[in-house]
């Protein structure tokens, strides 16, 4: 007999779900649970209505006879969904520096430098500018002397 699986990776157990039901078999049902909230996020995807009526079930029973009715073979392409990457900003370039510069010069506090860029975005770069050169000025007079 093949020991049971009592500790397995989420994308192996979403693979194995529906993949391989020799080894869906020989994992634990503690094992099942640990991974049966992502499962449901899963499948809630395609199947949003059937999941969420199964959602107030919380029995192992439950991810076996789903992995019976979709254990096809492949993984389906619906599970990996793609997420947007993270579109940097003009905002993003300026230096740690410049922005506590920008803060001091402003009487504004940090945390809210941002939300002062996205609305008054013109004013916000003219300004970095300035200081940018201000800086960079004060920086040659400390080097010359």
């Amino acid at each position: 007999m093949q020991e049971l699986i009592s500790k397995i990776d989420l994308f192996d157990f979403i693979n194995c779900f529906f993949t391989d039901s020799k080894k869906f078999e020989r994992i634990t049902d503690s094992a099942k649970l640990s991974n049966a909230f992502m499962l449901n996020r899963f499948l809630s995807i395609y199947f949003p209505k059937e999941i969420q009526a199964l959602n107030t079930f919380h029995d192992v029973s439950v991810i076996n006879a789903l992995h019976k009715a979709m254990c096809k073979g492949s993984v389906p392409r619906w599970i990996y969904t793609k997420s947007d990457k993270i579109k940097k900003t003009k905002f993003d370039e300026y230096s740690e520096s410049l922005k506590l510069e920008f803060c001091q010069k402003h009487n504004i506090e940090y945390k809210n430098i941002k939300d002062f860029y996205t609305m008054f975005t013109t004013y916000f770069e003219t300004s970095m500018k300035e200081i940018k050169k201000y800086q960079e000025q004060k920086y040659k007079q400390v080097k010359n002397k």
